[in-house]
C-alpha cells in the first residue's frame, strides 16, 4: 500500500476486513506512535514483548551481529531491518494475508522487494518527500506506481491531479500490471449523511475504506477461487473508464449498513452478501 495520504488507514481497514472475514493477518506499518513493536501486528495485535524480543534477536543475529565488511550486502538500515523482520514474523506465524505499508515512495522503497503481490493499493497522491521523490506530481506518481507488478491488480484512489493518473496508466502498461480506479469520495456522501462512523475522522476516510473494501474483495476472490482470472474480474466489476483506466462499481449498499452500539463502535457492513466488521 502506497500513497501520500491515507495509506496507513487504508492498510488498517484492509487488515481489519480480512481478519474479520476469517483470515489470519499480518500488518506492517510505519512509523510507530509509542513503541516500535506497534509496527508489526498479527491478527490486529502488536507482538508481545517476549515475542518481539525473540524475533528481533533472531533477525539481529543474522543481519547485524554476523555482518562484516566482507559481506556482499550493506548493513541494513533501521527501516530495512524492521521490514525484513516483519517478513520473517509473517512467515513464521503462517499468516494468510500480509498487508505491507510502503515507507517512502514505492519504486526504491525497501518493501518493494516483494516480487508477486496479489493486490496493490495507491491512495491519494500529493507533493511529499520532494527531496527524495521529485518536485512534481508526475515524478511522485512514477515513484509510487513502482510497486505495481504483473502478478497483481493495482487499485488506485480517485486522484486530485489528472496528470498523476496519466503516469500511473503509463507505468501499469510498462510493468504489465492492470489497474482500476476506485471512485471519488463524493460517491460516498450518503455515508456521511447517515452518520456512519468508520472510527477515523475525516470525509476522505470513506474513500480509503472503499479502497480497502475493493482490495479485500479482490484478494478473497483471488485466493479462494481455483480458476481466477484478474482480467475477467476487472471486466465484471467495472462500469466505465477514466482516461483509459477502468473505474470500479460502487459496492457499499447503504440499505444494508447497520451500526452497532458497542463500546468499540464496531461498524457492520453488508457487502457482496457477506458481513465484515471494521474496528
Amino acid at each position: 500500500m502506497t500513497g501520500t495520504k491515507g495509506k496507513g488507514s487504508t492498510s488498517a481497514f484492509s487488515e481489519s476486513i480480512l481478519r474479520n472475514s476469517g483470515f489470519k493477518t499480518g500488518l506492517f506499518t510505519s512509523p510507530h506512535l509509542i513503541e516500535v513493536k506497534e509496527r508489526i501486528k498479527i491478527n490486529g495485535k502488536s507482538l508481545s514483548y517476549s515475542k518481539f524480543y525473540e524475533y528481533f534477536s533472531h533477525c539481529y543475529d543474522i543481519l547485524i551481529d554476523k555482518w562484516s565488511k566482507d559481506d556482499q550486502f550493506e548493513k541494513p538500515t533501521y527501516f530495512q531491518f524492521l521490514t525484513c523482520m516483519s517478513f520473517y514474523v509473517f512467515h513464521h506465524e503462517k499468516v494468510d494475508a500480509a498487508i505491507i505499508e510502503v515507507g517512502i515512495g514505492g519504486q526504491f522503497d525497501f518493501t518493494n522487494i516483494i516480487e508477486k503481490p496479489i493486490a496493490c493499493g495507491i491512495t491519494s497522491l500529493g507533493l511529499d518527500h520532494c527531496s527524495l521523490l521529485g518536485n512534481t506530481i508526475e515524478q511522485i506518481a512514477w515513484q509510487k506506481s513502482g510497486i505495481l507488478k504483473n502478478s497483481c491488480v493495482g487499485f488506485v484512489a480517485h486522484q486530485q491531479f489528472k496528470q498523476a493518473l496519466k503516469v500511473i496508466k503509463e507505468r501499469s502498461q510498462e510493468l504489465n500490471a492492470p489497474v482500476c480506479i476506485v471512485n471519488s469520495v463524493d460517491s460516498y456522501q450518503d455515508l456521511e449523511a447517515n452518520d456512519i462512523d468508520l472510527g477515523i475522522n475525516g470525509k476522505v476516510q470513506y474513500l480509503n475504506s472503499q479502497l480497502a473494501l475493493q482490495i479485500s474483495k479482490y484478494w478473497i476472490r483471488a485466493k479462494t477461487e481455483k480458476k481466477f482470472d484478474k482480467h475477467e474480474w476487472i471486466k465484471e466489476h467495472t462500469y466505465s473508464n477514466f482516461d483509459g483506466i477502468p473505474v470500479l462499481k460502487d459496492h457499499i449498499i447503504l440499505d444494508d449498513v447497520q451500526k452497532k452500539g458497542l463500546k468499540k463502535r464496531l461498524l457492520l457492513l453488508k457487502v457482496f452478501f457477506f458481513h465484515i466488521c471494521i474496528n
